[in-house]
């Protein structure tokens, strides 16, 4: 794909070049030779002009950090990100950054004939329902799910040797807080290749915003993809550089530094 948009940009330029050599052959006026270039830039760029255009005003008028009540001493959080099921890493448990953090999985059908069609082995999961990851002392029966996935993967072999992650089912939550991150709006304005990223901690009994982080991503128009590659895209604040998104969960729901995990 990429080679096709890089001959159909040559293509274009050619084509540009032999227009307005047509028209200075044809006229003298500087005002038609003018208008000749502002039109042959527009067909090839003015979704490109409008694009950026509409990127721009959205990050500096809608993007970036927002913060408008902290909690001190939280000791976890309601994860609403997390609802496939997989058995999650959670580094703010194992740094002790907080004492609990729940999930409610809602899998769906057609995701998980997806996953098997890829894979030749069911990954371990869980089934719906309602769940409270903590640390434990290591060996509890609650590390059923750990002890299954923590031959399988990397990160749990450097996992502290006197704990292991306790995954509960559980009827109701504890969290006071829910948390969703980085979750993206595909339909915000799919013509002009622009989508909305959005990070936010609310309070579950009254639906009070406790903060945001929103950044604009911009998939590229033609021009993009001739010049920097079918994956080239602008997002603003830029969090590969910023971490915004992460950082909000830590500047709204301040850990409780002094807990003790979880038996």
């Amino acid at each position: 794909m990429g080679l096709v948009l890089t001959l159909l940009l040559i293509l274009y330029l050619l084509a540009c070049v032999g227009i307005y050599g047509y028209v200075c052959k044809k006229t003298q006026k500087k005002k038609v030779r003018i208008f000749t270039i502002i039109v042959l830039v527009m067909i090839g760029f003015g979704d490109n002009i409008v694009q950026l255009s509409t990127f721009y005003y959205l990050c500096h008028t809608q993007g970036g950090l927002k913060i408008y009540r902290t909690v001190e001493d939280a000791e976890g959080y309601l994860a609403e990100w997390d609802k496939y099921g997989y058995i999650n890493k959670n580094q703010d448990l194992v740094e002790k950054k907080y004492k609990f953090i729940e999930v409610e999985v809602k899998r769906d059908t057609v995701e998980d004939e997806r996953l098997r069609s890829r894979n030749s082995k069911d990954p371990i999961r869980l089934p719906n329902g309602k769940y409270r990851y903590y640390l434990a002392k290591a060996g509890s029966p609650s590390c059923e799910y750990f002890y299954k996935y923590h031959s399988k993967d990397e990160y749990h072999k450097n996992f502290p040797q006197d704990y292991c992650m306790a995954i509960e089912r559980i009827d109701a939550f504890k969290s006071r807080y829910a948390y969703s991150n980085y979750d993206i709006d595909e339909s915000l304005l799919p013509i002009l290749r622009i989508r909305k990223a959005t990070t936010k901690i609310w309070d579950i009994r009254t639906g009070e915003i406790l903060g945001t982080m929103t950044s604009f991503i911009y998939d590229g128009s033609w021009f993009f993809y001739c010049m920097y590659g079918h994956h080239a895209i602008m997002e603003y604040p830029d969090d590969k550089y910023t971490r915004l998104h992460s950082s909000l969960l830590y500047k709204v729901l301040n850990p409780n530094r002094n807990m003790e995990v979880m038996k």
